[in-house]
């Protein structure tokens, strides 16, 4: 089956937050934001979307104003989108992922969505940018345990996480890859399922 290799980034710290992988070519692009937020450890409390040059893709029951321009995702794949455009979840918070893709498609045996080759960082904080801004900036220490309440930093609730420096470990890329494809069924079927997408 044919792939195409891409990056993604998380915009303001692309170096700390990012996924490499190939996704099939012929990917719709709700599963294929199901599947890039998935390596990223997203709960899916929130909505996203794409932008490119051209408009917005959003999901069908995004209640949003829309432009002229703006389509539903479940009507278009990933070679619908230009080589290089935005991801967005949890529009309230801000998370913005570049992605990146390749031109040239890759033959693999295989038939599931997603191959992880590598990333950094342990994924996105569920309602609190703020605190893993605040730790890649450098505000909070590595080896600091404890949450603070009145600067607001909190160790996130969707990543077992020890000690805030727990986020840079490394990926165990095979482990991830084992049971990525079971994870992305599951996320599918039950936002499917509560009619939330």
């Amino acid at each position: 089956m044919l792939y195409k290799k891409i990056k993604v980034s998380f915009k303001e710290f692309p170096t700390r937050l990012n996924r490499i992988m190939y996704v099939r070519a012929d990917i719709d692009l709700f599963t294929f934001g199901v599947s890039i937020l998935t390596t990223l450890e997203a709960t899916f409390e929130h909505y996203f979307y794409f932008q490119d040059q051209r408009r917005h893709y959003y999901p069908e029951n995004f209640e949003d104003l829309f432009m002229e321009t703006d389509v539903y995702m479940t009507n278009f794949k990933l070679t619908d989108l230009s080589k290089k455009f935005i991801l967005v979840y949890d529009s309230g918070e801000g998370w913005e992922f570049e992605v990146k893709v390749s031109a040239k498609p890759t033959e693999l045996r295989s038939r599931k969505f997603v191959h992880l080759i590598e990333g950094e960082g342990l994924g996105l904080w569920e309602d609190n940018i703020h605190s893993l801004s605040a730790y890649l900036n450098g505000e909070i220490a590595a080896d600091e345990t404890e949450n603070n309440e009145e600067k607001g930093h909190y160790l996130p609730w969707n990543i077992p996480m020890v000690k805030y420096g727990d986020f840079d470990q490394a990926l165990d890329i095979n482990e991830i890859n084992e049971t990525i494809q079971n994870e992305i069924e599951l996320n599918l079927s039950e936002l499917e399922e509560n009619d939330y997408f």
